[in-house]
């Protein structure tokens, strides 16, 4: 009982996450069935890796998409879907929508239209990025996780009255720490000395 006791509140959380530093990446990615591990015939269509763009904490993901005149029909759950540029010629088109977390995978309702075929088809399917394969735009590894503060600035008043902004610095996130684990070594103690003391209590009532 005391080891789930203390576990409660000595676990790190491990569950954090981080969100990116503004900047570019990019990013490997699957087109699969609803559900499944297994690709959809849809992963053909779109030319790998994605671009990640981070601008003031909100990132959105871009991917180019072939067969174009094909997929009339191309929407995120997550929203902000829109339409970069088309190349007509190439047949070719550069979608783009939200990207909340990119350790989770993204549904996406499409339709296909292929008038020669007599082909109309609508169905979903879910993005499943690598997380593993994230690098910056330029290559290089992506050196640090960092999200940014709350507040993109802070308000410090000097004696004339006068309200001076400045901007926050990003803080480093590491998700293996936890506020509540100081507080779980403190109970650890308190636990151990109260069993102690009651030990040593009773070999003396024993003892006389």
């Amino acid at each position: 009982m005391l080891v789930a006791f203390l576990t409660i509140f000595v676990t790190p959380n491990l569950n954090a996450s981080a969100a990116l530093a503004d900047g570019k990446y990019t990013i490997n990615y699957q087109v699969n069935k609803p559900d499944s591990s297994s690709a959809s015939m849809a992963n053909d269509y779109f030319l790998k890796p994605a671009t990640i763009i981070v601008q003031n904490g909100t990132s959105v993901v871009q991917m180019k998409m072939k067969k174009s005149a094909w997929i009339t029909k191309f929407q995120s759950s997550t929203g902000g879907n829109k339409v970069v540029s088309e190349n007509k010629a190439e047949d070719t088109r550069i979608v783009q929508f939200a990207l909340p977390a990119y350790t989770s995978k993204t549904a996406v309702t499409m339709k296909v239209d292929i008038d020669d075929l007599n082909y109309h088809h609508e169905y979903t399917v879910d993005f499943v990025w690598d997380a593993a394969s994230l690098k910056n735009e330029d290559g290089s590894a992506v050196a640090a996780t960092t999200v940014q503060n709350n507040s993109n600035t802070t308000k410090k008043t000097d004696n004339t009255g006068k309200t001076d902004i400045s901007s926050v610095k990003e803080k480093e996130v590491n998700p293996q720490t936890s506020d509540a684990f100081p507080i779980g070594i403190l109970l650890l103690f308190c636990v151990s000395g109260f069993i102690l003391f009651n030990f040593k209590k009773r070999m003396k009532e024993e003892i006389h």
